[in-house]
């Protein structure tokens, strides 16, 4: 976080219009998770699964956020904050299309998939960028905020997947997050600035053996469960 926080990265002309794109996209990050909480069993109806199999909609996303978290912050170095957070932004909303439009449930846990990588990039990278953006003077209440968007998407998500699903389907519910990513995508790509990608070393031994702790603990939390 010090490397972070001391890397001479150009300040952007409007702060605050760029603080709430990246917060409006990790709104929409973290809401992907638990929207599908209370449609499972009219989405396993509609695409004939047994309501069971549900859980791989729910676990999909969990196991490639796990995975991928590890390695968010040095894809961020490695390829610019900037870039990264534009490539999660296009994962979010291809994987909440395609979910959308799934025919069958392994399209959409492939899809699903998709979200909870996206989502784990936007986590660190977000907080990186939205600690430069605001400077200094403004970093703990940046930080507030980016904790509350983090936790607004996911307590909404449950009663706002029951309301899509009641008034327009459950494919409604992926399509709600395009709305979200789309314009912090097109924010952060004209006011954004770049970022220098950084060679950085990465500790594949250790976030390789983090990642698979947290995804051997998933499986084994939703086997039991």
């Amino acid at each position: 976080m010090t490397e972070v926080l001391r890397e001479p990265v150009r300040r952007p002309a409007r702060p605050a219009v760029l603080a709430a794109a990246l917060l409006v996209g990790t709104f929409a990050s973290t809401i992907a998770n638990t929207l599908v909480n209370v449609p499972l069993a009219a989405i396993t109806a509609d695409l004939g699964a047994p309501l069971s199999s549900g859980t791989l909609i729910v676990v999909a996303f969990n196991l490639a956020c796990a995975a991928g978290l590890p390695f968010a912050g040095w894809l961020g170095d490695r390829l610019g904050r900037r870039r990264v957070f534009l490539v999660s932004m296009v994962g979010v909303t291809l994987g909440a299309v395609g979910a959308a439009a799934s025919p069958t449930l392994p399209v959409l846990v492939g899809f699903r998939l998709v979200q909870g990588f996206s989502g784990a990039l936007v986590l660190p990278t977000v907080l990186a960028l939205i600690v430069v953006a605001t400077g200094p003077d403004r970093r703990g209440r940046a930080v507030s905020w980016w904790a509350a968007a983090n936790g607004a998407g996911q307590a909404a998500g449950p009663t706002v997947g029951g309301l899509l699903t009641d008034a327009f389907g459950w494919r409604a519910v992926f399509l709600a997050i395009v709305p979200f990513a789309v314009p912090a995508f097109a924010v952060a790509w004209g006011h954004l600035p770049r970022t220098p990608p950084r060679a950085v070393p990465l500790d594949l031994p250790g976030v390789g053996s983090l990642a698979l702790g947290v995804i051997l603990f998933l499986v084994s939390a939703a086997i039991l469960g």
